[in-house]
C-alpha cells in the first residue's frame, strides 16, 4: 500500500486563521505519525501544514489556495503513489505562481510546469535524469520523476510526507459543523 495524500503548508505565525479558513477544528488528539484523515503541525520552518490523507483536496480546487494566500504563501502538494501522480504548486498573493507535476501514465520522464519554473526545478530535474541512466545499480523503467514535485515541496518548506522526525506532534482535525460554523459567526457580528 502506498501514499495517497495531499497537504497543505501556510508560510504564517497564525495557525488559528488557517483552520478558520479552511474550516476545520482540533480535536484535542495529537498523534505521533499523522494517520488520522486531516492534522496538523507546526513546522520549524515557519509553516502551518495541514495534511489530508487519502484526499485530493490541496490541489483539486476543493480549497480555494489564492484566498488562504492571503495569510502567507501557501504551498500545496499531492501524492498518489498507486496511479504515481505528484504535484505541487506555490501560491502568493492571491496567485498561482508556479505548480509541477508529474503523471507517470504520460511517461517516466513525465514533467509538466506551468507558471514561472521554481528555482530548485533545474537541480531535482537533474537528480531524476542522472537516477535515469542505468548504471548498474537502478533500473532504466523506474519512475525517477515521480519524486521531482515531492522534492520541490520539501525544498520550499522542510516537509516530506514519507520522512518522520523525531519528536513531530501532528494534531488531529475535523470539519466544523455546520452548526458551528452559523453560531460563531452570530458571536462575531
Amino acid at each position: 500500500m502506498g501514499f495517497a495524500l495531499s497537504w497543505i503548508a501556510v508560510h504564517t505565525t497564525d495557525n488559528a486563521a488557517v483552520l478558520a479558513q479552511l474550516k476545520l477544528e482540533p480535536t484535542g488528539v495529537v498523534e505521533e505519525i499523522p494517520e488520522a484523515p486531516l492534522s496538523m503541525a507546526r513546522l520549524q520552518t515557519g509553516w502551518v501544514l495541514v495534511i489530508m490523507n487519502r484526499s485530493s483536496s490541496a490541489l483539486d480546487g476543493t480549497v480555494d489556495l489564492r484566498r488562504l494566500s492571503r495569510l502567507g504563501d501557501v504551498v500545496a502538494c499531492f501524492v498518489e503513489e498507486h496511479v504515481m501522480v505528484s504535484s505541487v504548486a506555490l501560491v502568493s498573493n492571491g496567485e498561482e505562481v508556479w505548480r509541477v507535476t508529474h503523471e507517470s501514465a504520460k511517461g517516466l520522464t513525465h514533467l509538466e510546469v506551468v507558471g514561472a519554473a521554481p528555482p530548485a526545478l533545474a537541480q531535482e530535474m537533474g537528480t531524476a535524469s542522472s537516477s535515469l541512466q542505468d548504471d548498474g545499480r537502478s533500473q532504466p523503467d523506474v519512475d525517477h520523476h515521480f519524486d521531482v514535485p515531492i522534492a520541490l515541496a520539501q525544498s520550499a518548506t522542510g516537509y516530506r510526507h514519507d520522512e518522520c522526525r523525531a519528536g513531530e506532534k501532528y494534531e488531529v482535525l475535523r470539519h466544523l459543523r455546520w452548526f458551528d460554523i452559523v453560531r460563531r459567526s452570530f458571536r462575531a457580528s
